[in-house]
């Protein structure tokens, strides 16, 4: 698939924390496996290290403008309640009459700490599975192996969007706690968006710029 690059401008952006860490998919380190509690809430059972999204809208010749969407999300599991969070569940857009939405470059790891070494843990995409939620939507899940109190998950994903109109879906408060929050959408400079807070959750709508004599 070939894309233009288009000049973007970052329209959002939020970090939860001053002290903002990088957290490179695939490299955890053993300070985050050593952890036993969330410094800031020592009864949650387990924790977003980190959240990132950026969704960044392109145009690929003969197919239009495209909507992606990058996720890595890092999961740390302080105690046995926690590990009922081991799946990751991804929603999707698959109407019957229209065109589908696609995930894409999934990778997954579970990070434990065993003797004093890091073990890595790769989910395999043979694991993972797709089911139809409704006429509209359907739900991948990723079910992380080897899952324990102490274990660090980390997961990376694409989502390719035929639909480039709205983002409906950025979520800011979650049932766990979260140590980073990077959020960043970029858009052609010659869009408009207008923003709408609901309760949780931040809509944003797109579409050209009228030119005003």
């Amino acid at each position: 698939m070939k894309r233009i690059s288009l000049v973007l401008l970052v329209v959002f952006f939020i970090e939860t924390t001053v002290n903002s860490q990088d957290y490179k998919f695939g490299k955890v380190s053993k300070a985050e496996l050593e952890e036993k509690y969330y410094p800031s809430d020592s009864s949650a059972s387990a924790a977003y290290l980190y959240r990132y999204r950026k969704t960044a809208i392109d145009y690929f010749p003969g197919e239009g403008f495209r909507m992606i969407t990058e996720i890595h999300n890092r999961i740390k599991i302080y105690k046995k309640k926690g590990v009922g969070l081991a799946t990751e569940t991804i929603s999707y857009y698959t109407p019957k009459s229209d065109d589908n939405e696609e995930i894409t470059s999934l990778k997954a790891y579970t990070f434990n700490l065993e003797e004093g070494k890091i073990v890595k843990v790769k989910i395999d995409k043979n694991d993972t599975f797709d089911e139809k939620k409704n006429d509209f939507y359907s739900i991948k899940k990723v079910p992380f192996s080897e899952v324990k109190p102490g274990s660090v998950l980390d997961i990376k994903y694409k989502l390719i969007s035929p639909y480039s109109k709205i983002i409906d879906d950025l979520e800011y408060q979650f049932q766990i706690p979260v140590k980073q929050l990077n959020y960043q959408v970029l858009i052609p400079s010659f869009y408009k968006f207008n923003k709408i807070n609901k309760k949780y959750f931040l809509n944003i709508f797109f579409g050209l710029k009228t030119l005003q004599k």
